[in-house]
């Protein structure tokens, strides 16, 4: 598991905050926030495991934040939810797929822990700027001063046509969202430069900010144009 939130004055507590597993059609994550030498996640449900039932087909939003425990999505925008236990007849069984339609969701990826891992697309077609994000309302707000290292793991689904940069974790006080699934406009605290090509292994993305609010609730996406 990955993020970690470290106060940096030596009178300070430690802090650790963790974001994991995601497999997109951009890839998956995971959140967990420890204090001094204990680990104790901010984030619930951080590797997805937790749902309310298996779903087998395409997800609306409804489903997504109908099946997904605290996971939700912010906008119009569905991400998906894919498992190693649901039936063989499920496009969304990982890690064979036997999805056979024109969606780019085809692949093999097995989560990086537990049976389920989430998907997101940050790229559908030229001119349309649709995206879909993950968001999660933490479980305790952050320490405005406190510096934190945010940190996740993705992966690109195999079947695309693009790779992405700019990944971004946007940490705010207040939910966001939009009624659109076009780029939401806000500049994530933590973003990633590179392009994410990996199909095969856990990409690691991390950085370290000063929380300049107590922020609740943690959005995942891409924020660019």
């Amino acid at each position: 598991y990955a993020p970690t939130i470290y106060k940096y004055h030596s009178f300070n507590a430690l802090r650790t905050f963790k974001i994991n597993n995601m497999k997109t059609i951009i890839s998956i994550f995971t959140l967990l926030l420890a204090f001094q030498s204990t680990a104790q996640n901010l984030v619930p449900n951080p590797s997805f495991e937790a749902t309310n039932g298996s779903f087998c087909e395409i997800m609306y939003p409804s489903d997504f934040n109908a099946t997904s425990q605290y996971w939700t999505t912010p906008t119009v925008g569905s991400p998906g939810l894919y498992s190693t236990t649901i039936p063989s007849s499920c496009f969304n069984l990982q890690p064979n797929s036997t999805y056979d339609g024109p969606i780019g969701i085809k692949g093999s990826q097995l989560p990086r822990t537990g049976d389920v891992m989430s998907a997101i697309s940050f790229f559908s077609i030229q001119g349309l700027e649709q995206r879909e994000y993950l968001q999660v309302q933490l479980s305790t707000a952050l320490t405005p001063g406190y510096n934190y290292i945010v940190e996740c793991y993705v992966s690109l689904a195999d079947s695309q046509e693009f790779a992405t940069n700019q990944l971004g974790m946007y940490l705010s006080e207040q939910a966001i969202s939009s009624n659109s699934n076009n780029v939401l406009n806000y500049t994530p605290q933590v973003t990633a430069n590179d392009y994410i090509t990996d199909t095969q292994k856990w990409v690691r993305i991390a950085d370290t900010i000063v929380a300049t609010g107590a922020y609740t609730y943690l959005t995942i996406g891409n924020f660019s144009s």
